[in-house]
Protein backbone atom coordinates (compact mmCIF):
# COMPACT_ATOMS: atom_id res chain seq x y z
CA UNK A 1 0.00 0.00 0.00
CA UNK A 2 1.31 3.59 -1.00
CA UNK A 3 1.19 7.21 1.10
CA UNK A 4 -1.44 7.57 -1.77
CA UNK A 5 -3.51 4.98 -1.62
CA UNK A 6 -3.97 5.64 2.39
CA UNK A 7 -2.03 8.65 3.82
CA UNK A 8 -2.62 8.19 7.34
CA UNK A 9 -1.06 5.10 7.21
CA UNK A 10 1.80 6.38 4.82
CA UNK A 11 2.81 9.19 7.39
CA UNK A 12 2.57 6.73 10.05
CA UNK A 13 5.05 5.03 8.54
CA UNK A 14 6.87 8.46 7.76
CA UNK A 15 7.18 8.98 11.54
CA UNK A 16 8.46 5.63 12.46
CA UNK A 17 10.92 5.77 10.44
CA UNK A 18 12.14 9.37 11.22
CA UNK A 19 11.71 7.79 14.93
CA UNK A 20 14.24 4.78 14.20
CA UNK A 21 16.64 7.58 12.20
CA UNK A 22 16.93 9.69 15.52
CA UNK A 23 17.20 7.64 18.13
CA UNK A 24 20.00 6.00 15.70
CA UNK A 25 21.90 8.90 14.64
CA UNK A 26 21.19 10.90 17.87
CA UNK A 27 19.77 14.11 15.74
CA UNK A 28 16.81 15.50 15.05
CA UNK A 29 14.66 14.99 11.75
CA UNK A 30 11.92 16.97 9.70
CA UNK A 31 8.72 15.82 8.17
CA UNK A 32 7.87 17.40 4.31
CA UNK A 33 11.49 19.63 4.34
CA UNK A 34 11.36 22.09 1.48
CA UNK A 35 14.24 21.67 -0.48
CA UNK A 36 15.03 24.16 -3.55
CA UNK A 37 16.40 22.27 -6.31
CA UNK A 38 17.01 21.82 -10.32
CA UNK A 39 17.67 25.37 -11.76
CA UNK A 40 16.03 28.07 -11.75
CA UNK A 41 15.50 26.41 -8.04
CA UNK A 42 12.23 25.45 -7.53
CA UNK A 43 11.10 23.95 -3.83
CA UNK A 44 10.37 20.28 -3.33
CA UNK A 45 9.01 18.54 -0.54
CA UNK A 46 11.04 15.90 0.62
CA UNK A 47 9.60 13.32 3.55
CA UNK A 48 12.48 13.39 5.96
CA UNK A 49 15.34 15.94 6.49
CA UNK A 50 17.82 16.23 8.93
CA UNK A 51 17.87 19.40 10.73
CA UNK A 52 22.01 19.78 9.73
CA UNK A 53 20.94 19.20 5.64
CA UNK A 54 23.08 16.10 5.66
CA UNK A 55 20.43 13.53 5.10
CA UNK A 56 17.63 13.55 2.96
CA UNK A 57 15.11 10.56 2.92
CA UNK A 58 11.81 9.26 0.84
CA UNK A 59 9.09 6.45 2.47
CA UNK A 60 7.52 3.88 0.01
CA UNK A 61 5.27 2.25 1.85
CA UNK A 62 4.21 -0.56 -1.01
CA UNK A 63 4.15 -4.06 -0.81
CA UNK A 64 3.86 -6.97 -3.28
CA UNK A 65 0.40 -7.69 -4.70
CA UNK A 66 -1.93 -9.76 -3.29
CA UNK A 67 -0.86 -12.72 -6.22
CA UNK A 68 2.93 -11.74 -5.75
CA UNK A 69 3.13 -9.76 -8.84
CA UNK A 70 5.28 -6.39 -9.10
CA UNK A 71 3.37 -3.21 -8.19
CA UNK A 72 4.63 -1.58 -11.47
CA UNK A 73 2.86 1.38 -11.15
CA UNK A 74 4.10 1.95 -7.28
CA UNK A 75 7.68 1.03 -8.91
CA UNK A 76 7.48 4.10 -11.10
CA UNK A 77 6.80 6.56 -8.43
CA UNK A 78 9.91 5.48 -6.25
CA UNK A 79 11.84 6.18 -9.39
CA UNK A 80 10.49 9.81 -9.55
CA UNK A 81 11.50 10.09 -5.89
CA UNK A 82 14.78 8.71 -6.61
CA UNK A 83 14.85 10.95 -9.53
CA UNK A 84 14.22 14.08 -6.91
CA UNK A 85 17.27 13.00 -4.50
CA UNK A 86 19.46 13.18 -7.51
CA UNK A 87 19.16 16.98 -7.60
CA UNK A 88 20.35 17.07 -3.87
CA UNK A 89 24.34 18.14 -3.91
CA UNK A 90 26.63 15.32 -2.95
CA UNK A 91 27.76 16.16 0.51
CA UNK A 92 23.69 14.63 1.26
CA UNK A 93 23.40 11.03 2.67
CA UNK A 94 20.05 9.48 0.22
CA UNK A 95 18.15 7.27 1.21
CA UNK A 96 14.74 5.20 -0.34
CA UNK A 97 13.31 3.43 2.84
CA UNK A 98 10.80 1.15 1.69
CA UNK A 99 8.60 -1.12 3.80
CA UNK A 100 9.53 -4.80 4.39
CA UNK A 101 7.46 -6.60 2.57
CA UNK A 102 7.82 -10.28 1.55
CA UNK A 103 5.64 -12.97 -0.56
CA UNK A 104 5.29 -16.59 -0.80
CA UNK A 105 5.57 -16.68 -4.10
CA UNK A 106 8.74 -14.47 -4.36
CA UNK A 107 12.15 -15.47 -3.13
CA UNK A 108 13.27 -11.96 -2.52
CA UNK A 109 11.99 -8.82 -0.93
CA UNK A 110 9.96 -6.09 -2.95
CA UNK A 111 13.11 -3.66 -2.11
CA UNK A 112 15.67 -6.24 -2.94
CA UNK A 113 13.62 -6.72 -6.28
CA UNK A 114 13.20 -2.62 -6.38
CA UNK A 115 17.16 -2.47 -5.67
CA UNK A 116 18.39 -5.50 -8.29
CA UNK A 117 16.15 -4.12 -10.88
CA UNK A 118 16.96 -0.43 -10.58
CA UNK A 119 20.14 -0.02 -8.97
CA UNK A 120 21.58 1.65 -12.27
CA UNK A 121 19.36 4.71 -12.04
CA UNK A 122 20.17 4.89 -8.62
CA UNK A 123 23.60 6.74 -8.36
CA UNK A 124 24.08 7.31 -4.93
CA UNK A 125 21.00 6.36 -3.51
CA UNK A 126 20.87 4.15 -0.57
CA UNK A 127 17.78 1.30 -0.41
CA UNK A 128 16.84 -0.02 2.82
CA UNK A 129 13.76 -1.50 4.46
CA UNK A 130 12.34 -1.14 7.46
CA UNK A 131 10.30 -3.47 9.49
CA UNK A 132 7.77 -1.46 11.89
CA UNK A 133 6.84 -4.51 13.64
CA UNK A 134 10.62 -5.36 14.89
CA UNK A 135 11.27 -1.33 14.56
CA UNK A 136 14.74 -2.31 11.99
CA UNK A 137 15.83 -0.66 9.52
CA UNK A 138 18.55 -3.01 7.01
CA UNK A 139 20.69 -1.50 4.26
CA UNK A 140 19.24 -3.61 1.27
CA UNK A 141 21.95 -2.19 -0.86
CA UNK A 142 24.16 0.44 -2.63
CA UNK A 143 25.81 0.97 -5.52
CA UNK A 144 29.88 -0.21 -5.09
CA UNK A 145 31.50 3.31 -5.45
CA UNK A 146 29.97 4.55 -2.19
CA UNK A 147 31.06 1.54 0.42
CA UNK A 148 33.53 3.77 1.93
CA UNK A 149 33.47 1.97 4.84
CA UNK A 150 36.02 -0.56 3.71
CA UNK A 151 38.83 1.99 4.42
CA UNK A 152 37.89 1.16 7.90
CA UNK A 153 39.47 -2.74 7.53
CA UNK A 154 42.40 -0.45 5.38
CA UNK A 155 43.01 0.93 8.71
CA UNK A 156 42.80 -1.88 11.14
CA UNK A 157 45.40 -3.87 8.81
CA UNK A 158 47.89 -0.48 8.91
CA UNK A 159 47.41 -0.27 12.88
CA UNK A 160 48.44 -4.09 13.50
CA UNK A 161 51.00 -4.30 10.60
CA UNK A 162 52.71 -1.36 12.66
CA UNK A 163 51.98 -3.19 16.07
CA UNK A 164 50.27 0.00 17.24
CA UNK A 165 47.37 -1.69 19.41
CA UNK A 166 44.16 0.16 19.04
CA UNK A 167 41.98 0.03 22.42
CA UNK A 168 39.75 -2.89 22.33
CA UNK A 169 38.49 -2.81 25.68
CA UNK A 170 35.48 -1.10 24.90
CA UNK A 171 33.99 -3.30 22.45
CA UNK A 172 34.91 -6.04 25.37
CA UNK A 173 32.51 -3.82 27.69
CA UNK A 174 29.68 -3.76 24.96
CA UNK A 175 29.75 -7.33 24.18
CA UNK A 176 29.42 -7.87 28.06
CA UNK A 177 26.60 -5.71 28.27
CA UNK A 178 25.17 -7.44 25.34
CA UNK A 179 25.51 -10.86 27.18
CA UNK A 180 23.69 -9.77 30.18
CA UNK A 181 26.36 -8.06 32.66
CA UNK A 182 24.69 -5.51 35.75
CA UNK A 183 27.17 -2.82 35.96
CA UNK A 184 27.14 -1.37 39.76
CA UNK A 185 28.28 1.37 40.78
CA UNK A 186 31.69 0.85 41.14
CA UNK A 187 31.52 0.28 37.38
CA UNK A 188 30.04 3.23 36.56
CA UNK A 189 32.28 5.54 39.24
CA UNK A 190 35.47 3.87 37.17
CA UNK A 191 33.93 5.21 33.90
CA UNK A 192 33.26 8.28 34.81
CA UNK A 193 36.97 8.30 36.23
CA UNK A 194 38.22 7.22 33.34
CA UNK A 195 36.35 9.40 31.00
CA UNK A 196 37.85 12.21 32.82
CA UNK A 197 41.14 11.04 32.60
CA UNK A 198 41.28 11.51 28.84
CA UNK A 199 40.89 15.17 28.85
CA UNK A 200 43.00 17.39 27.43
CA UNK A 201 45.44 14.77 27.65
CA UNK A 202 47.25 12.00 25.78
CA UNK A 203 45.76 8.37 26.74
CA UNK A 204 49.28 6.43 26.19
CA UNK A 205 50.31 8.44 29.20
CA UNK A 206 47.55 7.01 31.19
CA UNK A 207 46.82 3.76 30.09
CA UNK A 208 49.45 1.81 31.59
CA UNK A 209 48.73 3.39 35.31
CA UNK A 210 45.02 1.67 35.81
CA UNK A 211 45.67 -0.63 37.85
CA UNK A 212 47.44 2.19 40.34
CA UNK A 213 44.71 4.36 39.10
CA UNK A 214 42.09 1.73 40.08
CA UNK A 215 43.86 1.11 43.97
CA UNK A 216 44.24 5.02 44.39
CA UNK A 217 39.98 5.18 44.31
CA UNK A 218 39.84 2.15 46.59
CA UNK A 219 38.00 0.22 43.71
CA UNK A 220 35.62 3.30 43.14
CA UNK A 221 34.10 2.22 46.41
CA UNK A 222 31.47 4.57 46.58
CA UNK A 223 31.71 5.19 50.28
CA UNK A 224 35.63 5.46 50.89
CA UNK A 225 35.76 7.76 47.90
CA UNK A 226 33.54 9.91 49.28
CA UNK A 227 35.16 9.99 52.31
CA UNK A 228 38.49 10.63 51.13
CA UNK A 229 39.97 14.61 50.90
CA UNK A 230 39.65 15.63 47.11
CA UNK A 231 43.30 16.45 47.07
CA UNK A 232 44.58 13.28 47.82
CA UNK A 233 42.99 12.15 44.42
CA UNK A 234 44.26 14.76 42.68
CA UNK A 235 47.88 14.74 44.02
CA UNK A 236 47.97 11.30 43.38
CA UNK A 237 47.18 11.70 39.63
CA UNK A 238 49.49 14.00 39.27
CA UNK A 239 52.22 11.54 40.91
CA UNK A 240 51.62 9.14 38.31
CA UNK A 241 52.14 11.69 35.62
CA UNK A 242 48.50 11.47 34.72
CA UNK A 243 47.13 14.99 35.26
CA UNK A 244 45.29 16.78 32.93
CA UNK A 245 44.73 21.11 33.47
CA UNK A 246 41.02 20.13 34.72
CA UNK A 247 42.06 17.73 37.43
CA UNK A 248 42.06 19.65 40.22
CA UNK A 249 38.65 20.74 39.64
CA UNK A 250 37.53 17.19 38.13
CA UNK A 251 38.18 15.68 41.63
CA UNK A 252 36.69 18.27 43.53
CA UNK A 253 33.41 17.33 41.52
CA UNK A 254 33.69 13.85 42.16
CA UNK A 255 31.75 13.51 45.08
CA UNK A 256 28.53 15.59 43.97
CA UNK A 257 28.71 13.12 41.07
CA UNK A 258 28.91 10.52 43.31
CA UNK A 259 25.73 11.73 45.34
CA UNK A 260 24.12 12.54 42.22
CA UNK A 261 24.77 8.74 40.89
CA UNK A 262 23.26 7.29 44.46
CA UNK A 263 20.00 9.67 43.96
CA UNK A 264 19.73 8.14 40.10
CA UNK A 265 20.09 4.78 41.87
CA UNK A 266 17.42 5.94 44.29
CA UNK A 267 14.71 7.35 41.73
CA UNK A 268 15.31 4.35 38.61
CA UNK A 269 16.30 1.35 40.72
CA UNK A 270 19.91 1.26 39.45
CA UNK A 271 22.25 3.84 37.25
CA UNK A 272 22.16 0.94 34.36
CA UNK A 273 17.98 1.40 34.42
CA UNK A 274 18.48 5.02 33.69
CA UNK A 275 21.48 4.80 30.98
CA UNK A 276 19.27 2.44 29.36
CA UNK A 277 15.89 4.08 29.44
CA UNK A 278 16.20 6.68 26.78
CA UNK A 279 18.64 6.18 23.29
CA UNK A 280 22.02 6.80 24.29
CA UNK A 281 22.30 10.31 22.81
CA UNK A 282 19.23 11.74 25.04
CA UNK A 283 21.46 10.34 28.05
CA UNK A 284 23.95 12.20 26.62
CA UNK A 285 22.14 15.25 26.89
CA UNK A 286 21.15 14.88 30.10
CA UNK A 287 24.13 14.26 31.95
CA UNK A 288 26.19 16.83 29.80
CA UNK A 289 23.35 19.98 29.85
CA UNK A 290 24.09 22.33 32.78
CA UNK A 291 20.27 22.77 32.92
CA UNK A 292 19.43 18.93 33.62
CA UNK A 293 18.89 17.64 37.13
CA UNK A 294 21.23 14.89 36.49
CA UNK A 295 24.05 16.74 35.03
CA UNK A 296 27.19 15.17 35.71
CA UNK A 297 30.48 17.80 36.77
CA UNK A 298 33.26 18.48 34.69
CA UNK A 299 31.45 16.05 31.92
CA UNK A 300 30.71 17.63 28.72
CA UNK A 301 29.21 16.09 25.58
CA UNK A 302 32.29 14.14 24.40
CA UNK A 303 33.18 12.81 27.88
CA UNK A 304 29.93 11.53 28.63
CA UNK A 305 29.82 9.70 25.41
CA UNK A 306 33.51 8.42 26.93
CA UNK A 307 31.30 7.33 30.22
CA UNK A 308 28.77 5.76 28.67
CA UNK A 309 31.01 3.71 26.44
CA UNK A 310 33.28 2.43 29.49
CA UNK A 311 29.95 0.99 30.36
CA UNK A 312 29.18 -1.00 27.34
CA UNK A 313 27.02 1.17 25.66
CA UNK A 314 27.44 1.67 22.14
CA UNK A 315 28.67 4.71 20.72
CA UNK A 316 31.38 7.07 19.52
CA UNK A 317 32.88 9.88 21.17
CA UNK A 318 32.87 13.42 19.28
CA UNK A 319 36.15 14.26 20.38
CA UNK A 320 38.72 16.43 17.95
CA UNK A 321 40.15 13.52 16.29
CA UNK A 322 36.80 11.95 15.13
CA UNK A 323 35.44 15.81 14.32
CA UNK A 324 39.14 16.44 12.37
CA UNK A 325 38.67 13.07 10.47
CA UNK A 326 34.94 13.12 9.56
CA UNK A 327 35.47 16.67 8.98
CA UNK A 328 33.99 17.62 4.80
CA UNK A 329 37.34 18.53 4.19
CA UNK A 330 38.64 14.75 5.15
CA UNK A 331 36.92 11.89 5.02
CA UNK A 332 33.42 13.35 6.15
CA UNK A 333 30.43 13.52 4.68
CA UNK A 334 29.07 16.38 5.91
CA UNK A 335 29.01 19.95 5.48
CA UNK A 336 31.60 21.27 8.45
CA UNK A 337 35.26 20.90 9.09
CA UNK A 338 36.07 19.71 11.76
CA UNK A 339 32.53 17.87 11.54
CA UNK A 340 29.74 18.78 14.29
CA UNK A 341 29.24 16.17 17.16
CA UNK A 342 25.88 15.32 15.06
CA UNK A 343 27.86 15.10 11.98
CA UNK A 344 30.10 12.52 14.00
CA UNK A 345 27.50 10.57 15.26
CA UNK A 346 25.56 10.61 11.86
CA UNK A 347 28.65 9.34 10.15
CA UNK A 348 29.29 6.65 12.37
CA UNK A 349 25.88 5.04 12.34
CA UNK A 350 26.36 5.20 8.58
CA UNK A 351 29.03 3.10 8.92
CA UNK A 352 28.21 0.87 11.36
CA UNK A 353 25.06 0.27 9.20
CA UNK A 354 27.29 -0.50 6.33
CA UNK A 355 30.71 -2.80 8.28
CA UNK A 356 28.66 -4.65 10.80
CA UNK A 357 31.13 -2.92 13.26
CA UNK A 358 30.12 -1.16 16.46
CA UNK A 359 30.02 2.20 16.55
CA UNK A 360 33.07 2.37 19.57
CA UNK A 361 35.02 -0.24 17.42
CA UNK A 362 34.72 2.65 14.63
CA UNK A 363 35.71 5.20 16.92
CA UNK A 364 39.04 2.62 18.18
CA UNK A 365 40.15 2.53 15.04
CA UNK A 366 39.90 6.45 13.90
CA UNK A 367 40.87 7.55 17.39
CA UNK A 368 44.32 5.10 16.87
CA UNK A 369 44.36 6.13 13.03
CA UNK A 370 45.28 9.68 14.43
CA UNK A 371 46.01 9.90 17.92
CA UNK A 372 49.46 10.13 19.28
CA UNK A 373 51.30 7.42 20.34
CA UNK A 374 49.68 5.44 18.06
CA UNK A 375 48.73 6.16 14.40
CA UNK A 376 49.76 9.27 13.96
CA UNK A 377 48.68 9.96 10.46
CA UNK A 378 45.26 12.01 10.20
CA UNK A 379 46.77 14.97 12.52
CA UNK A 380 45.90 18.33 12.99
CA UNK A 381 49.02 18.85 10.05
CA UNK A 382 48.05 15.14 8.18
CA UNK A 383 50.45 13.17 6.17
CA UNK A 384 49.38 12.47 3.82
CA UNK A 385 52.35 10.81 2.11
CA UNK A 386 52.61 8.16 4.24
CA UNK A 387 48.25 7.62 4.55
CA UNK A 388 46.76 4.40 3.60
CA UNK A 389 43.32 5.67 2.79
CA UNK A 390 44.82 8.80 0.97
CA UNK A 391 42.71 7.50 -2.07
CA UNK A 392 39.18 8.21 -0.12
CA UNK A 393 40.42 11.57 1.20
CA UNK A 394 38.94 14.87 -0.37
CA UNK A 395 42.36 16.64 1.79
CA UNK A 396 44.91 14.43 -0.11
Amino acid sequence: MSNSDNPKRGAYFQKQVMGWFQREYGAEFELEKKIPIGNPAKDHKFDIVDVAGTIAIECKRYTWTETGNVPSAKMGFTNEAAFYLTFLPNSYEKYIVMLKSHHPKRSESLAEYYFRTNHHLLGKIIVAEYDPDQNELRIVGQNDFIKDGNYLEVIRDYLEAKGLSYNTSLTVEIEKRKAGKHYAIQDHIRGMVYSMLTNQTKWYRVEPHLPEIDKLFYEYDPEKTLAAEPGYFCQGILDMKCGNMSIKAQMEALPDNIRTFNRIEEEFGSIDAFITSEPPAVIVEKLSNGSSSYKMKMLGEALAWEYLRNVGIDGAKPDTHLRRFLGADRMGTGKHSPATACEVNAQVARLSEQTGLSKAEIDNLIWSFCADGFGEICTATPHCNSCPISDWCKGC
